[in-house]
């Protein structure tokens, strides 16, 4: 496992929860349901993450697995999170 594989694990967490404050932010007091080019934007990360996992092999995939993880993250701190002035 590469140095960068474990610090990222280690640091999934964090910026999971960071991401989701980023989407919270981003929609203020608008409407919980994402805008639709989230989910556009998140199939082409996970299509790039399996075409390189395909090609490459699992070694070489760890930034498309963070832009996954982030879109995932966003899609789900925009839907679920509750808003900022409600924390």
């Amino acid at each position: 496992m590469s140095i960068a594989y474990a610090v990222a694990l280690c640091t999934h967490d964090h910026t999971d929860r960071l991401v989701r404050m980023e989407a919270v932010r981003k929609r203020g007091q608008g409407s919980r349901t994402p805008p639709k080019h989230f989910y556009g934007q998140s199939l082409r990360a996970v299509l790039a993450l399996w075409d390189l996992y395909r090609r490459e092999g699992r070694n070489s995939t760890l930034r498309k697995e963070m832009n996954v993880a982030y879109f995932a993250s966003l899609i789900l701190g925009w839907a679920l999170c509750p808003r900022l002035a409600d924390t």
